[in-house]
Parts: structure tokens; C-alpha cells; sequence
């Protein structure tokens, strides 16, 4: 088995798991709950390993960083079925008035409003190993 951190294996029982949203290029979505972190807490704490892998990988850093704040525009995501929004769901729309000429109760949640994502980008000195789905 691959092991990683000076002999923790990959799938350790006893870290604990986070789950965490994960943009998809393809589909320029987020997946939700898509990235698991075991997060393990039984590691000697090394009291420079931020500030030596810092200086170590400081132009790898700052790429990094550039990146990320290339994402911000992508932050919002349209909430569809709303019923007051900037624009009209088109799916929901077409729905209402087939709804309506066919003589059903329509819903008159028709509209679609941006709403803000939030993202974590917390960097910590523990160490962390993800696990794919």
C-alpha cells in the first residue's frame, strides 16, 4: 500500500474526514462533496515547516496565489426556481405556460438569481492527504 507522511496509510481509520466541494472544468460547476481530506492529528508538529516550505516554493506560492484570485469571478452560481430574480429560468418558464395551457396550477418560481459561493482556502501546518473519489 502507498504510504505517505513517514508510514501513514492513505485510508487511515483513525483520521478524521472532511468533505469539500470541487470545481469541475469540464462541467464548470462545483461538485459538492466531491474532495475527502483525512486529517490526521497524532503527527509531531514541526514548529518551521510553514515558514521553510514558504521560502522553499515561494515562486510555486505566488503562482498559486495568481490563480486563485483568477477564480473570484466564478464565485457566483445562478439559484433556479426563485420566485423574484434578474432573469427568467428558461426550463421553468416553458414549464409554466405548458402548465397553464394544459389547465394545471403552474409553479411561479420562474426565475433564476445569482447567489455567492463560499470557498475555503485555509492553509494549515498539519499535515493532510486527500483521498479521490
Amino acid at each position: 500500500m502507498l504510504e505517505l507522511f513517514g508510514g501513514m496509510a492513505m485510508a487511515s481509520r483513525d483520521a478524521a474526514r472532511f468533505h469539500y466541494d470541487e470545481w469541475d472544468y469540464l462541467i464548470r460547476d462545483y461538485r459538492s462533496a466531491w474532495c475527502t481530506l483525512l486529517e490526521h492529528r497524532d503527527i509531531e508538529p514541526d514548529e518551521d515547516y510553514v515558514s521553510r516550505t514558504m521560502v522553499e516554493h515561494d515562486s510555486l506560492a505566488r503562482r498559486i496565489r495568481q490563480e486563485l484570485n483568477k477564480v473570484r469571478p466564478e464565485m457566483l452560481r445562478k439559484v433556479r426556481g426563485v420566485h423574484e430574480g434578474e432573469e427568467l429560468d428558461l426550463e421553468r418558464s416553458v414549464a409554466y405556460f405548458v402548465d397553464r395551457k394544459t389547465g394545471f396550477s403552474p409553479d411561479e418560481n420562474i426565475y433564476a438569481a445569482p447567489a455567492a459561493r463560499t470557498r475555503c482556502l485555509d492553509f494549515v501546518s498539519a499535515r493532510y492527504e486527500c483521498v479521490d473519489r
